[in-house]
């Protein structure tokens, strides 16, 4: 019964996604955004919020594997991807998430 907000850097998966929700269990808005990226979230966390009428819980789970090498043969540029799609991530879904969360009076937060 809960309305579904989901966000993500793949249109199509969501696209699946909402028709596999919509057509079985009900309410499901999409939004298309870079984790890792603050202009995307700031755009996409407002324009889900507004949708649903608010937020009520949020599930960052937003990641990547990254490469695996040895750290001799990691590079820099490999290293910084993976931290900002996984750690600035996380960070800027609950930076923009908290703040409606406070605002509906409270919530509930899970991360992966």
């Amino acid at each position: 019964g809960a309305t579904v907000l989901a966000l993500g850097i793949v249109e199509a998966e969501l696209e699946a996604l909402a028709r596999d929700i919509g057509a079985e269990r009900g309410t499901i808005h999409v939004a298309v955004a870079d984790v890792s990226r603050l202009a995307d979230m700031r755009t996409a966390v407002d324009a889900l919020a507004a949708a649903g009428g608010g937020l009520d819980a949020v599930f960052a789970n937003a990641g990547i594997n990254g490469v695996w090498a040895p750290i001799e043969d990691l590079l820099p540029s490999e290293w910084d991807e993976t931290i900002r799609i996984n750690l600035r991530g996380t960070y800027l879904t609950l930076h923009k998430a908290v703040p409606l969360l406070k605002r509906a009076g409270g919530g509930a937060i899970a991360a992966q």
